[in-house]
């Protein structure tokens, strides 16, 4: 059954290996000549019996003298389901037998379910001790969350087993301003055996299908890939054509663009994209624990910011736990990537009526004055939007869970000048917040990610 150990299963093998070996007697499990001695005996006795069987002498124990070379094959196979991979490895140095034992290739597939929660299926793989030794035990490391360190934009890319490999999946934003919609994914590389039980890195971008590309593991925070075959990503027609492309699935709407602002910010992102030649550095991303009582739980969401489309954050709390931080996983030129983009202080909560949220030059003047009220016992407000701010349409509800001072950052092309200025973080429900931006005139607002990439 999977979900747990195949014992059952894993017996029946070994029984399988003890009739190749003709029976199991206990000269047959001993170690052959020269061959380090196993570990010593399983129960001691005065007396000892070199002719009899492992299963008569397992039913003398109390009498005899048995070692663990002459334990029956299915009793060694329960003993070595207890270990780990790398443990069994050792155990493999240590004498012949313990070697054939370790070759049992079903104990490879429970491993693989008991210490990395993966499930291999009959059909999938031509071994399940190779996978297991060459794939999923040697790029132990990569599985999770990380960001390519790409400069200005960042981005979110996943690696998991599944179907039989690792494979890892850029995911990206929705198609702007619909940042209510789930993210997209997207296929980069993969990591599995062929038939013949080679070890296969494969790129799966580009226009020419599945090509050779190297993954490097530097640690267990910090890898890079670099594609073998460069031209694979090159365009058969044009650069024209290969921007267009890029634009389709960068966008999903090539006419917002047309626009020259658009146009501009687009364009040096694409050749920015294409001076990394396909070779890229990746550095893990944690995700925040949950927080007992908060009044909205941390993780990543997904924000509108004018021009610059749709971009990922981070939401976070300060180890004080009255400070909530957003910290941009996806960036631009503006405000790039892992750097904060606004941060707000639950000790400053506001509630306002119609008038003070419809004028921006009154929000704007509104000092901070701390509140004695926990922010899970605030009370529920109506939201309204001051006149003149632009949120570029999108869904925004008319009432929210609570309201707090905060300070959004701002900064010249090249994240020049930054600086932050004042605004106010809404909470809207578990799912969804905003920020108002009140120097800038400008709303932006966030919605959890809900995709499988946890």
């Amino acid at each position: 059954m999977m979900g747990g150990f195949n014992l059952r299963e894993i017996m029946d093998s070994a029984r399988t290996f003890r009739n190749q070996r003709g029976g199991g007697g206990g000269d047959k499990n001993s170690p052959p000549p020269g061959s380090p001695p196993c570990s010593s005996s399983y129960s001691t006795s005065s007396s000892s019996s070199s002719s009899s069987s492992p299963s008569s002498s397992l039913l003398s124990a109390s009498k005899t003298r048995m070692t663990v070379v002459q334990l029956p094959p299915e009793i060694l196979a329960h003993v070595f389901s207890f270990l780990s991979g790398r443990d069994i490895c050792s155990a493999a140095l240590t004498c012949k037998l313990f070697h054939e034992m370790s070759r049992i290739d079903r104990l490879w597939q429970d491993m693989a379910f008991k210490e990395f929660g993966i499930v291999l299926f009959p059909g999938q793989i031509p071994s399940y001790m190779q996978m297991y030794a060459h794939v999923i035990y040697k790029y132990r490391h990569l599985y999770g969350l990380w960001q390519p360190d790409i400069t200005h934009y960042g981005g979110l890319v996943q690696v998991k087993f599944e179907e039989g490999k690792i494979v890892a999946y850029e995911w990206r934003v929705p198609c702007d301003p619909n940042y209510l919609d789930p993210l997209r994914r997207k296929e980069i590389f993969s990591i599995g055996l062929s038939n013949d039980g080679q070890v296969r890195h494969l790129c799966l971008g580009g226009f020419r299908g599945p090509h050779k590309c190297q993954i490097s593991v530097r640690s267990s925070s910090n890898f890079c890939s670099k594609c073998d075959v460069q031209e694979s990503h090159t365009h058969p027609q044009s650069t024209d054509e290969e921007y267009r492309e890029w634009l389709r699935e960068e966008t999903c709407n090539i006419s917002r663009f047309f626009h020259p602002q658009n146009q501009s910010l687009s364009f040096f992102k694409f050749l920015l994209f294409k001076q990394y030649k396909c070779c890229y550095e990746y550095n893990r991303l944690s995700i925040p624990r949950p927080r007992p009582q908060a009044i909205i739980q941390p993780g990543i969401f997904k924000g509108t910011y004018g021009d610059h489309g749709l971009e990922l954050v981070m939401l976070a709390y300060e180890e004080d736990g009255y400070t909530v931080k957003a910290k941009k996983i996806t960036g631009d030129q503006n405000v790039p990537a892992n750097k904060v983009t606004f941060r707000a202080d639950l000790r400053y909560s506001l509630i306002l009526n119609e008038q003070q949220q419809m004028d921006m030059d009154m929000l704007v003047a509104m000092r901070r004055s701390s509140s004695s009220v926990l922010p899970e016992n605030l009370p529920a407000q109506p939201f309204l939007l001051p006149q003149n701010c632009m949120e570029r349409g999108v869904y925004v509800p008319n009432q929210c869970k609570a309201r707090f001072s905060g300070f959004g950052q701002i900064a010249g092309y090249g994240f020049t000048n930054s600086s932050y200025t004042p605004g106010h973080w809404i909470v809207f429900s578990e799912d969804l917040f905003g920020f108002l931006w009140l120097s800038l005139q400008s709303f932006s607002m966030y919605h959890r990610v809900k995709d499988p990439i946890y």
